[in-house]
């Protein structure tokens, strides 16, 4: 059977449990010897069976590691990825409780409105007002901004077109009117601001004539006959 020969690099004191000697006069001559000593070279025999076990050991080895550093680094994405669900969690717990509220928030709206509009009820729509604020800031305080684009540009992402209003004093996508505001919690869409948006008066006098006309057929005496839709 094959042997194969392996080198191993030892030292002959620390091999033979021998003290090393620190007095003075053995530190001069370590110093003297340091470029000189070498250590010695042992060699261990080994059978081809033994050779190839030694061999199939160390990939096996390097395989349990890479598969260790695959599961921490598996371990490590987990642990952030339900870190990052707990937080979404906590940050947007309050989304539901928002949604119910903000109807409330409308009734207000359109409570003030009507009391700003008459004298006897001014004083009452004054602390109406105070306790709107206060809900308002409450909600402020846990990541809700309201929706109030009155004079923005129409953003279907945001904004919900009720009624579409043709005009020429005002660019296409223009918002006239909010007529409910919309609410965000964290960035995150609670529910579309509800607008009036103005359309170009001209592009639709355009798109009108550009309609396909009435069907027409001729009869066997060749007169047009139009047949309306």
């Amino acid at each position: 059977m094959a042997e194969k020969d392996i080198d191993i690099h030892t030292d002959d004191k620390k091999q033979h449990g021998q003290k090393e000697n620190h007095s003075p006069a053995a530190d001069k001559g370590k110093t003297e010897d340091k470029h000189t000593k070498k250590s010695t070279k042992k060699k261990i025999t080994l059978t081809e069976d033994e050779f190839r076990e030694l061999t199939e050991k160390g990939k096996e080895a390097e395989e349990n590691y890479d598969r260790f550093l695959r599961a921490k680094a598996e371990l490590d994405n987990f642990r952030k990825r339900k870190e990052k669900e707990r937080i979404e969690t906590i940050k947007f717990a309050v989304g539901e409780l928002v949604a119910e509220i903000v109807p409330i928030m409308d009734n207000f709206d359109f409570a003030l409105g009507a009391a700003e509009k008459t004298p006897a009820t001014r004083n009452f729509a004054i602390g109406m007002e105070m306790i709107l604020k206060q809900l308002k800031d409450i909600l402020k305080n846990n990541g809700v901004e309201e929706i109030s684009p009155e004079g923005a540009s129409f953003d279907p992402a945001l904004h919900e077109a009720a009624e579409k209003v043709e005009t020429d004093k005002h660019p296409e996508g223009y918002i006239l009117e909010v007529i409910k505001k919309g609410f965000t919690l964290n960035s995150r869409l609670i529910r579309p601001a509800v607008v009036k948006v103005a359309v170009s008066a001209k592009k639709a006098r355009e798109n009108l004539k550009d309609e396909k006309p009435p069907d027409q057929d001729k009869n066997r005496d060749g007169n047009i006959t139009v047949t309306q839709a």
